[in-house]
């Protein structure tokens, strides 16, 4: 668990790679949770489960904040001005006096 993994690849490579290391973990984790549920906190492998739950909860963590990353609020429909009828013809920038 304590090893530098070095990714000799480009960002989205590693993104992928990342994603299945972190799947292949979480298995692992699953694992060791179900077989130790029960430790003694006196245990060396207590320390062990401890790390495994703070990881889980700081991936749940992480995955919520991903899927929140490119959700936006529907704009507002824009007022039309009198004398326009279509939403097409309304100037989104009117340029006026402009001195260089």
């Amino acid at each position: 668990d304590q090893t530098i993994e070095y990714f000799t690849c480009g960002f989205k490579e590693f993104e992928k790679r990342k994603i299945s290391l972190d799947k292949e973990r979480e298995v692992k984790i699953e694992r060791f949770l179900a077989r130790n549920r029960n430790l003694d906190p006196c245990s060396p492998l207590y320390r062990t489960a401890a790390k495994y739950k703070e990881w889980q909860e700081k991936r749940y963590q992480r995955q919520v904040m991903l899927q929140g990353k490119f959700t936006f609020k529907a704009p507002k429909a824009l007022d039309l001005p009198e004398g326009i009828e279509n939403i097409a013809d309304l100037p989104l920038i009117t340029v006026e006096n402009v001195r260089i």
